[in-house]
């Protein structure tokens, strides 16, 4: 199946909290290609509980050809779409070790995730982006940081609860592939 995608994607919260948690199972490569990741889809994917898509730029080499196989012969695998001709969207199910953490964030209680789950969303971002103030923010979210705290009370001009989560909720929208045939 071809389609085209909706519009441009925009990095969301499924790829900073969740594609980390997915690499217990799968071996990411090929990150300078890794466009987004996914946990809804506005078309019937067929059945699979907790599904999660990760949206690639294809690229023309042997070695992203062998990934591909990889991919697709994973036993988390579900389906993959071509997209717009040059992109390809693979959905997986997530890894059962960390379905407690997906249900989580689809609530948006990421300072529940366990510590384990933590450890490896920091260390994969850090090891991935190599931009601390990034690593920061995360850090302060997962383990919900004084500093975090403070800086959002300012930038926002309101006290937070102290039993507050320190980033949003996830927006749907933005954590849907959108497609259009």
């Amino acid at each position: 199946m071809t389609v085209e995608l909706e519009r441009k994607t925009i990095y969301n919260k499924s790829k900073t909290y969740l594609l980390p948690l997915l690499t217990k199972e799968i071996d990411i490569q090929f990150s300078y290609l890794l466009l987004n990741c996914f946990i809804k889809f506005n078309i019937d994917i067929g059945n699979i509980d907790y599904p999660f898509g990760i949206l690639y730029e294809l690229e023309e080499s042997e070695e992203f050809s062998m990934y591909n196989e990889y991919l697709i012969n994973h036993p988390n695998f579900h389906r993959s779409y071509i997209i717009n001709e040059d992109k390809k969207l693979y959905i997986f199910r997530f890894p059962d070790e960390f379905i407690p953490e997906y249900k989580l964030f689809k609530d948006g209680k990421y300072s529940k995730f366990s510590n384990e789950a933590k450890a490896i969303i920091v260390s994969y971002s850090a090891e991935t982006y190599k931009y601390p103030p990034l690593i920061q923010d995360i850090t302060g979210v997962l383990w919900r940081h004084k500093s975090r705290r403070q800086k959002m009370e300012t930038e926002l001009g309101i006290t937070l609860p102290e039993n507050s989560e320190l980033t949003s909720k996830i927006v749907y929208e933005d954590e849907t592939f959108k497609f259009i045939e």
